[in-house]
């Protein structure tokens, strides 16, 4: 499954994005949303500080989301500051 996260940073009117695939199925995400979630933001973190050159810490918006069989959006995760 092809997870997706997107953010936004202060002072910046851009959307990032990144994603990655896990080896799991939509019927086994329920339960693990949390650590999903960690993974995700460990993997943006390095990919804003490496590949972005931006802080982190700068961060004003964060999203986890996958797309089910059908093609519909399915949060896991938003915090927006």
């Amino acid at each position: 499954m092809k997870i997706h996260s997107s953010a936004r940073f202060e002072s910046i009117d851009l959307t990032f994005h990144d994603c990655f695939v896990i080896e799991i199925s939509e019927s086994q995400v329920e339960g693990v949303e949390k650590n999903i979630t960690n993974l995700a933001i460990s993997k943006f973190k390095v990919k804003c500080t490496e590949h972005f050159g931006l802080d982190f810490n700068k961060l004003i918006s964060f999203e986890v989301y996958y797309y089910n069989s059908e093609g519909k959006e399915i949060q896991i995760f938003k915090k927006v500051k």
